[in-house]
């Protein structure tokens, strides 16, 4: 077996690539947003114009095409994949390759509802969180649905120290959506820290936002906090999110949903 991986670039595809090499034949890799160098807001840019967006897509397809020329994969996982053309599902499933899809997101969302009902029957193999996603497999008969519960590596999240700088009441690390926008509003007479997305700059809650982490800082700003909050993004999945398992990981106290 040999797996052409397609996913951005980030922590948590090091540790899929690390971990498949050892089991399969031959492993390539393509970085889902096409160019590999750009700075984060000239990315962000190229996404919100139209005309740069599907330039963008279309650098991933010449991309991934390459990759299979060169690595003649037999299964492609991709992972999440929402810039990936329907086009080049079609022609990697025209040669014979497997397609899979490892979903991390909340398919019943505003955000990716539409994108997933367009796209889920465009792969061999779809896996979910969410374990109601398998109970449309009916709507998809071409593409068999899994349910596939998150986990973590405690390699990754145990054994860090609290960080005095870190310290406080309520810690979040996430994305702004506004439920937990909402929530945190609740509680910003509190000793807050917010990490994560940009996004947070522009809501009510920008003085608390202290900028993205990779794991091991969350872990330490989870072992740092006196209550770490995680809400499961709304719509409510039937499964938990992975900050579920993060926290609980890093030896950091859970208040959840």
């Amino acid at each position: 077996m040999k797996i052409l991986v397609i996913g951005p670039e980030s922590e948590y595809t090091q540790q899929i690539l690390k971990a498949l090499k050892p089991l399969v034949d031959g492993v390539a890799y393509v970085d889902e947003r096409g160019i590999r160098g750009l700075s984060t807001p000239l990315w962000r840019f190229l996404g919100r114009v139209s005309v740069f967006r599907r330039l963008r897509k279309q650098v991933t397809t010449w991309l991934v095409q390459k990759a299979v020329q060169h690595a003649q994969p037999t299964h492609a996982l991709v992972l999440k994949g929402t810039s990936l053309m329907p086009e080049l599902l079609v022609w990697l499933r025209a040669r014979g390759i497997r397609l899979v899809n490892w979903f991390p997101e909340n398919g019943a969302s505003d955000s990716y509802a539409g994108w997933l009902t367009r796209t889920i029957g465009l792969y061999d193999y779809f896996f979910s969180f969410d374990s109601a996603l398998a109970q449309r497999q009916g709507e998809f008969p071409s593409t068999r649905i899994l349910t596939l519960p998150f986990a973590v590596d405690p390699q990754v999240f145990a054994g860090q120290d609290a960080d005095p700088g870190m310290e406080c009441d309520v810690c979040f690390v996430g994305a702004p959506y506004p439920d937990r926008v909402a929530l945190l509003e609740s509680v910003q007479d509190l000793n807050v820290r917010i990490y994560g997305w940009e996004g947070w700059r522009h809501t009510s809650l920008a003085r608390f936002w202290h900028g993205p982490l990779d794991a091991r800082l969350s872990a330490r700003a989870y072992r740092s906090a006196k209550i770490c909050v995680n809400t499961n993004i709304v719509p409510h999945a039937h499964g938990a999110n992975v900050k579920t398992f993060e926290i609980c990981a890093s030896g950091g106290f859970l208040l959840t949903d």
